[in-house]
């Protein structure tokens, strides 16, 4: 399980648990802010231990957070809106619009535009939610949810994201006093700087912010550099609220109530195993888009129980984007410092005074490539029929498949796997081809001698027959030489431009004698070898032995204790230098002798290339051998 989890600091807090465990440790006093215990210094290492914490202040946050399914990410294709896709083609991304910055009015505009294929509201000439790069946007408790979720189904593309976490108390007070939005703009004005702590071995990276230090940015606050998007649209990029002298005040005596009234303290986190009090705020969502180093956009959702997703729709087709999520909370804990006193005797009395203290902590969630992709069609069904017994014409029928499949793709043209790189994959890496509300194009190839692969058809492309309508039948009509043979494979184009996998080689004749015209249509198998495109990937790859397998060591420790079996393993791996014998390898798991298989996958097509490779230890005599 992958989680946060901060180790202490504090070297004298684990003897002070072991002291009291072994009874040899007592409180006599305890008040207000202050423990005092008595503790048997005739313990040599303990002795060391106080002298090494006296005087030194600990302000301890022993907290873990799990990670695990906080946040899920998905991108989402609405076929329903394929037609304003094709409005939004000549868009530049900074003019796509943000579900969230339409009105009430502009989205019931919006669903009209919708019913009558017209687009004027996500094409028209409203200010984009892009803002400066030093700007962030901010969502309000108050966002009208009903709304949003009407109007994201009106865009073409979209990427969802998903949060786990409610509400919690310390939300709870900054919505009560109105000041989440002030909050936020001290974690998007304020730098995290690096705090080098300790963490689990999951590498995680944290970061912390003394809350003093938001408090008195908060008292001298002027002016806003994020944008609250409230439950209407935002107006203008100058709207920019202030927050008093008064208002900073009353919030921070609120905000020291509650870690008075919340942290733990110094015997609950010692004795009663009590972790910090750690809560989310918010999170911050960073959009990258690929070749810049600065986010494009900056988006803070709060985490709060009504508030539990976040939706960008200003996203293009075919373009790929990272994503940052980061988790911003504030963790309750207690400031302390020891004060050790050695009377005369054996024992020393350790005064510990404490204050509730607070930090805020950002760490990351989610670092996740999207690119925004659709669904590919499936391979359109084909019939063929005479269009009478007097005229040499063939008829062509095309009727799109309603079942899914997941497969690796053909490709025809050179320029498939370019455009089949914005086609949806599953987790195992094939393409999902489905049928959706979106109109299709049949294409047709044409060959008149007899294929050996489908790259022969690379030429072929005899005509695109465009539906007329959303998931429609279509007919073509063509004529055809009676009594000769000619070849033709069709697939399905979608308005994402991408295709289905074709069909099966057809051998089509029009036999013709003097009384009728009839149709012979047979499958060809392809059984012959044909013709691979190939590309070179020798600096893509590179295979060598790690560390661990070339070192040298000394063939007496390794021989020791070894079952007779692997004994037999190990000699065959030894070698004499200098009258002493040696092995090669310092691991469990030793490649030498074995045959090992790399597999490599093409993301495109799902083809798949072995590697066998046997690892020889070869042993070069030297003189010392002589």
């Amino acid at each position: 399980m992958s989680k946060i989890q901060i180790i202490s600091r504090d070297p004298f807090k684990h003897i002070v648990k072991k002291l009291r465990d072994n009874g040899e440790l007592s409180a006599y006093v305890e008040d207000s802010g202050n423990s005092r215990y008595k503790i048997s210094t005739g313990n040599q290492e303990v002795q060391e231990a106080l002298d090494g914490v006296n005087g030194v202040s600990y302000s301890e946050y022993d907290f873990s957070y799990s990670l695990n399914n906080r946040v899920n990410v998905e991108q989402v294709t609405n076929y329903n809106a394929v037609l304003s896709f094709e409005a939004l083609q000549s868009q530049p991304e900074g003019n796509l619009k943000s579900v969230y910055q339409l009105s009430e009015t502009q989205l019931i505009e919006l669903e009209n535009d919708f019913k009558n294929e017209s687009y004027d509201i996500l094409t028209g000439d409203i200010d984009a939610l892009i803002l400066p790069s030093d700007m962030a946007i901010s969502l309000s408790e108050n966002l009208d949810r009903t709304q949003i979720y009407r109007a994201k189904d009106y865009f073409p593309f979209r990427v969802d994201f998903r949060f786990t976490d409610t509400d919690n108390s310390f939300y709870n007070l900054l919505i009560k006093h109105e000041a989440y939005e002030l909050m936020v703009e001290m974690f998007h004005r304020i730098p995290f700087p690096s705090e080098q702590i300790s963490v689990d071995n999951y590498g995680n990276e944290l970061f912390s912010l003394e809350t003093g230090k938001v408090l008195s940015e908060a008292e001298e606050f002027s002016g806003f550099s994020t944008i609250t998007i409230p439950d209407t649209v935002f107006e203008q990029l100058s709207w920019l609220p202030t927050f008093d002298n008064l208002e900073a005040a009353l919030l921070e005596s609120h905000i020291k109530n509650f870690i008075n009234n919340n942290a733990p303290t110094y015997s609950s986190m010692v004795f009663g195993d009590q972790q910090s009090n750690f809560q989310i705020i918010c999170y911050k969502i960073e959009k990258y888009v690929l070749g810049q180093n600065r986010p494009v956009q900056t988006f803070y959702v709060p985490a709060s129980d009504s508030n539990r997703d976040f939706s960008d729709t200003q996203v293009y087709f075919g373009k790929e984007y990272t994503y940052t999520v980061d988790a911003i909370g504030i963790a309750l804990s207690s400031n302390y410092q020891y004060n050790v006193v050695t009377p005369t005797g054996v024992d020393s009395v350790v005064t510990i005074t404490e204050v509730p203290s607070a930090k805020f902590f950002k760490f990351r969630l989610l670092n996740q490539n999207v690119i925004i992709s659709g669904i590919a069609p499936t391979v359109p069904e084909v019939s063929f029929l005479n269009r009478s017994n007097e005229e040499a014409r063939m008829r062509f029928y095309f009727e799109p498949s309603i079942h899914e499949e997941r497969a690796n793709f053909l490709p025809i043209l050179e320029s498939d796997t370019e455009s089949m790189i914005n086609a949806k994959i599953d987790n195992e890496e094939k393409i999902i081809f489905r049928l959706n509300k979106d109109p299709l194009t049949y294409q047709m190839f044409k060959l008149n001698n007899k294929p050996k692969s489908y790259d022969d058809f690379a030429n072929a492309l005899a005509v695109d027959i465009v539906g007329s309508d959303i998931s429609s039948s279509e007919t073509y009509e063509m004529y055809l030489t009676p009594n000769r043979k000619f070849y033709f494979t069709f697939r399905a184009k979608n308005g994402f431009n991408l295709f289905s996998n074709p069909t099966p080689i057809y051998e089509v004749e029009l036999i013709q004698d003097a009384d009728e015209t009839r149709v012979s249509v047979k499958t060809i198998d392809l059984t012959e070898n044909t013709m691979m495109r190939t590309k070179t990937f020798g600096r893509f790859l590179r295979i060598y032995p790690s560390f661990e397998q070339v070192t040298i060591r000394d063939y007496s420790e390794v021989f020791e204790g070894l079952e007779l079996d692997d004994q037999t393993s190990v000699v065959q791996q030894a070698f004499t230098f200098n009258n002493k014998q040696y092995f090669v390898g310092d691991t469990d798991n030793p490649i030498w002798g074995k045959k090992i298989k790399f597999r490599v996958r093409s993301r495109n097509t799902g083809k798949m290339v072995d590697i066998n490779v046997d690892f020889v230890l070869e042993k070069v005599e030297s003189e010392a051998d002589f």
